[in-house]
Parts: structure tokens; C-alpha cells; sequence
């Protein structure tokens, strides 16, 4: 399954690999203005169906709020790691 959006030559590219474009080395991570550098639309293309650019996300998702319960505080006492086992009876 892929989060991936459609290209869009609308939206803004970052690099998602190291790469030479237009006579400008383009790092991970590097905004690419491929206009800006000559590069055709069908090249930019290229590049996004081997994911060497991607659209960068509009924005970070929430952070999860930390669960940390009670419970992983307090001490485990032997018979709370198998409440369902059988007690044996001595002989």
C-alpha cells in the first residue's frame, strides 16, 4: 500500500536521493526547483517514478500522546505473571 500522492508539477519536490540535475548536485532532502534548473517535465517524471523526488508533506502528523500507565510502574509479583495456572496442592 502506497501513502505516496499522485505527481503533481504544481506542488513543490525535495530530493529523495543524491543526484546530478541540471549541472547542480540535488542532495537528500534539497528542495528542487527543476524549472528553475532547465529540466523538462518528462525528466522530472523519470525522477519521480524512481523515487528519486517526492512531494514533501504539507504537514507533520500529531504526535501520539506517550501512554505510559500505572501499571508498568509497579512491581510484578511472581503469581500476577500466570494468574490462570492451576495452584498445585502438596502431597
Amino acid at each position: 500500500m502506497s501513502h505516496r500522492i499522485a505527481f503533481n508539477p504544481d506542488l513543490p519536490l525535495v530530493a529523495g536521493t543524491d543526484f546530478n540535475a541540471g549541472g547542480t548536485q540535488i542532495r537528500v532532502g534539497d528542495a528542487f526547483d527543476w524549472r528553475g534548473l532547465g529540466v523538462s517535465e518528462q525528466i522530472v517524471v523519470d525522477f519521480w517514478r524512481s523515487g528519486m523526488v517526492n512531494h514533501p508533506l504539507t504537514a507533520a502528523p500529531e504526535p501520539e500522546a506517550k501512554f505510559t500507565p500505572k501499571a508498568i510502574d509497579a512491581p510484578v509479583k511472581p503469581e500476577d505473571n500466570h494468574p490462570a495456572a492451576p495452584k498445585r496442592h502438596k502431597r
